[in-house]
């Protein structure tokens, strides 16, 4: 039934509301926040009725906490990590539907891999670079108010004039599908920095933060060359990342896309600024 036609979104809720086992199987996957946007909000609709399988996921969570407290902090040889990043490019994209995840069958050690490659691509502890890399995410999952409204380039530039420590330029991104709606200034790296808003309506957002690149926050991201510059890349709750320095300025590259994408979108910043 479902070969040729994807699934409507009522079978999906059908499906979650009638076999708990199903939600138990992948709470690993929720945990680790690997569901995009719309399965994450299937989930917690189910959870908030269903307190077996909300056991199950405190449990997972606190499974991941303990573990992650008590495995060294180990950054994997660079030779392995860009190993991983080729087979990474080379691999196809995932389909991003919810019922992907349960009627593909994913091997016991292709997941405890993919458990090993969040450890090894995401930095941990209180460093600079780490502290950089979080603050990051969380501009980007908040709704944070913004201090100069878009979507001309040009006025925004002006706004940030002497506030920052570096030359504000907005990359234009609309060949992306995205146009500036805003910015402001936030902590990013232990300095103030700029943070710039992409959006097209609701559905995708593309966060960049402009920064002094004086401590590059790119400790345990893997590592890749794109346009004559140095890119690390890494991914944390489902959001792809890209920091890199281009001539003089700190960049970094938050967004929900495709791996390609955010290189695509990593690109026209190196060719343009």
């Amino acid at each position: 039934m479902f070969r040729n036609q994807k699934p409507r979104l009522y079978w999906i809720e059908e499906e979650i509301a009638m076999n708990c086992k199903e939600i138990q199987k992948f709470a690993h996957v929720y945990v680790d926040g690997e569901f995009g946007a719309e399965e994450k909000r299937e989930c917690e609709k189910h959870l908030r009725g269903c307190e077996e399988c909300c056991a199950i996921i405190r449990f997972e969570e606190q499974f991941k906490s303990a573990l992650q407290n008590r495995m060294p902090k180990i950054k994997a040889p660079q030779p392995l990590i860009d190993r991983v990043l080729d087979s990474i490019e080379n691999e196809p994209e995932p389909a991003s539907s919810f019922s992907t995840w349960f009627y593909v069958v994913i091997p016991a050690a292709a997941m405890a891999a993919a458990s090993i490659l969040i450890f090894v691509f995401w930095p941990t502890g209180e460093s600079p670079e780490a502290e950089a890399l979080d603050d990051g995410i969380v501009h980007h999952e908040n709704a944070l108010p913004m201090e100069v409204q878009g979507p001309d380039v040009e006025t925004v530039a002006n706004w940030y004039r002497d506030k920052v420590q570096v030359p504000v330029r907005p990359p234009r991104l609309r060949q992306h599908g995205v146009v500036l709606s805003g910015g402001r200034i936030v902590n990013y790296n232990r300095l103030p920095a700029a943070y710039l808003v992409y959006r097209n309506g609701k559905r995708k957002k593309v966060s960049v933060h402009i920064f002094n690149p004086q401590r590059l926050p790119s400790s345990g991201l893997v590592r890749t060359r794109m346009g004559g510059r140095t890119v690390y890349f890494g991914m944390k709750n489902g959001h792809k990342v890209a920091v890199f320095k281009n001539n003089g300025v700190g960049y970094s590259v938050t967004a929900d896309v495709s791996m390609d994408d955010i290189k695509k979108i990593v690109r026209t910043i190196i060719h343009r600024h």
